[in-house]
């Protein structure tokens, strides 16, 4: 399993998944989340458009869930994760960003301020089949899928 931490009170990933989130500094990671932000319990699709002529544009399926809370409502819960809304995209798209890249293990663990996010890379059967074009661009799905566990700590 691999572990990313954040550093206290720091707006960018550790050193560990800034070297997987590759061309990503801490300017782009602030600026990454101003336009939307990933919600629990709805499927989403994220683009990642290559480098310059380096490449296919990849689309991968990602899902965040709350963890069943053991001592606190589920209320409680999910207003821990509207607070945490913007590190939450920021991770999970540095995360996928790094697989893309350079591949990442089945499992991934994120550990923010007052959170712990737990990824676990599957088989995306059904993205082989899709066929998406952004405009003229081909879209190639990613061969994977994440799927996020929210949990506080």
């Amino acid at each position: 399993m691999t572990r990313a931490r954040r550093e206290g009170g720091s707006n960018i990933l550790s050193s560990f998944a800034m070297s997987y989130a590759g061309q990503l500094d801490e300017k782009s990671l602030a600026e990454a989340s101003e336009t939307y932000y990933l919600r629990p319990d709805d499927a989403t699709l994220l683009f990642f458009p290559s480098a310059e002529n380096a490449g296919e544009h990849i689309v991968v399926q990602v899902l965040i869930m709350l963890a069943a809370p053991s001592d606190s409502s589920t209320v409680e819960m999910a207003l821990d994760f509207y607070g945490a809304q913007r590190e939450v995209t920021d991770a999970v798209k540095a995360i996928l960003h790094g697989h893309i890249i350079s591949g990442l293990p089945e499992q991934v663990t994120y550990e923010g301020q007052g959170f712990i996010l737990h990824g676990t890379r599957k088989d995306w059967k059904y993205g082989r089949r899709l066929q998406l074009s952004w405009g003229e661009e081909e879209l190639q799905p990613c061969a994977d899928k994440w799927v996020f566990t929210f949990r506080t700590t």
